[in-house]
């Protein structure tokens, strides 16, 4: 998804995608780190092909959304993302404060689209 302006600044890519902690290449490492197969699946997301450094060549910045399918986790970037888009949200609505709690709720409700969008499709495969 392109974004012509973010931050006050130079546009921005969010390039979206859903990983999983029980892949073969992260078994083991979750227990350890929850976070490990976000951060790696962001790391993959910004290098393969060179996207980060071709983002930054066309002037912008790329934004990997990661999440994660089984718990429903977003990988660092994106909770950043979500947390400045809910201040620039309350901002715009006249809030002088915000908490991080419309943040949370945004990504609470964005999990569960994935949670019930990931039953939808097994459900289609069985012929249910």
């Amino acid at each position: 998804m392109y974004l012509p302006r973010w931050r006050s600044g130079p546009p921005a890519a969010l390039d979206f995608a859903v990983t999983s902690g029980m892949r073969l290449d992260s078994v083991g490492a979750p227990i350890e780190d929850p976070a490990f197969a976000l951060a790696k699946y962001e790391d993959f997301k910004c290098s393969h092909f060179g996207t980060e450094a071709l983002c930054r060549e066309q002037g912008f910045s790329l934004l990997p959304m990661v999440m994660e399918a089984v718990g429903g986790g977003w990988g660092k970037t994106a909770r950043c993302f979500w947390s400045e888009l809910a201040k620039s949200s309350a901002f715009a609505r006249g809030e002088l404060e915000t908490d991080s709690t419309s943040a949370i709720f945004l990504r609470q409700q964005l999990s569960m689209v994935l949670h019930r969008e990931n039953a939808r499709a097994c459900l289609r495969r069985f012929g249910i």
